[in-house]
């Protein structure tokens, strides 16, 4: 993807399990992106990858739907637990949304 924008129309046509987005891309940001995602389908686990400390940001995250933050520089590890994280929360959404 070369922008945010690309990315959100890609959703749009083609459903992903997770999406992964940069904080500071071209034309919109991950923010945005997030967002845009959890409109779609709130179920999709959004992993926002930055180089920027946003922690203290907790009340943008939560409004961005944005579920699990990777800092830059991370090691392979931390994408693993991400995915592995994310993975889980998509199943629990998904048995909330269809009950037995």
């Amino acid at each position: 993807m070369c922008s945010g924008s690309e990315a959100i129309e890609l959703f749009r046509h083609k459903k992903f399990d997770m999406v992964f987005t940069d904080l500071g891309m071209p034309g919109i940001s991950g923010w945005k992106v997030a967002e845009e995602i959890k409109k779609m389908d709130k179920n999709t686990p959004v992993i926002l990858v930055t180089g920027w400390e946003i922690m203290h940001r907790q009340a943008e995250i939560e409004k961005s739907g944005i579920d699990i933050v990777i800092n830059k520089p991370f090691r392979m590890e931390q994408i693993l637990q991400g995915v592995k994280k994310g993975l889980e929360l998509r199943s629990i959404s998904s048995k909330e949304a269809h009950p037995n």
